[in-house]
């Protein structure tokens, strides 16, 4: 999946979850499992960001 896919995703987590946090009632299983495809997607996007950015010791 490719940056712009997680982006996508991740905005739409983020989208689930202001739902879910604004229902009358919590559906705390809902919320913990968005919580967690969330955190699986910034590290995926943080990996992605990672990997194409310039390494400080390119010089070498």
């Amino acid at each position: 999946m490719g940056y712009a896919d997680l982006n996508s995703k991740y905005q739409r987590l983020r989208d689930d979850l202001e739902e879910a946090y604004a229902a009358n009632v919590w559906d705390s299983n809902k919320i913990d499992r968005i919580a967690d495809e969330m955190v699986e997607t910034e590290l995926a996007l943080a990996g992605r960001v990672h990997a194409t950015a310039p390494s400080d010791h390119s010089h070498l």
